[in-house]
């Protein structure tokens, strides 16, 4: 197969236990996480964006792969025989010497995912909280996955939906995490019309410029 290409912030694709050897002798001592699916999984395909804003949030301290069990034998072989995985998705976090640094974390939950990555790094619980962690990622995720220049009020519902997806006790606290984690305020603008203005390529690197400053 061709040699892999790594590329920092990114998550690469691989097809089997060789690749993933070699995306862990080249992470240069970096954690390796490798998320494990099949093409056909929708909870895979509706946690793409999450795992792509965590492989930004944490370049520079881990490194992402991810593979689908159905592409050929050499990923069924890594996904049944030499990582186990029973559900999909499941994620690896795998150490400089290419063993386990955790048991696998299973389904498509940001917060867990975010919990075991900083375990595995050793960071404690630097951040505000797993809850808001796993919200600005969701974010992130969302803004990424929206057609170019999404009107104010599209922006405004991705930003409530997320709001109750994550259990906020109120919204306003959501929005209070919004405004001191990536603007550095109690208060500010209708969140939705800032987006609209700043621009969702700049909020995406805000929130990654956040996140990345807690892995640092």
């Amino acid at each position: 197969p061709p040699a892999l290409a790594l590329r920092p912030g990114e998550v690469t694709l691989i097809f089997g236990g060789d690749d993933l050897d070699a995306v862990v002798a080249a992470a240069g001592g970096r954690l390796v996480v490798c998320a494990a699916g099949f093409t056909w999984c929708k909870p895979c395909k509706a946690f793409a964006p999450t795992l792509a804003a965590l492989a930004s949030a944490y370049e520079g301290a881990a490194v992402f792969t991810k593979f689908h069990a159905n592409s050929n034998e050499r990923t069924k072989a890594l996904f049944k025989d030499r990582l186990h995985v029973k559900q999909t998705p499941s994620f690896a976090l795998l150490r400089p010497d290419g063993r386990l640094a955790a048991p696998l974390v299973v389904g498509a939950n940001a917060a867990r995912l975010q919990a075991a990555l900083s375990d595995a790094l050793g960071e404690g619980d630097p951040f505000r909280g797993d809850l808001e962690r796993a919200a600005l990622l969701d974010l992130a995720g969302e803004l990424r996955a929206m057609a170019p220049n999404p009107p104010a009020e599209e922006i405004q519902n991705v930003l409530y939906a997320i709001g109750k997806r994550h259990d906020f006790p109120e919204l306003r606290a959501w929005f209070g995490c919004l405004y001191q984690v990536l603007l550095g305020q109690q208060e500010g603008p209708r969140f939705g019309n800032f987006v609209e203005i700043y621009g969702v390529k700049e909020t995406i690197a805000l929130i990654d410029e956040a996140l990345a400053r807690e892995v640092a």
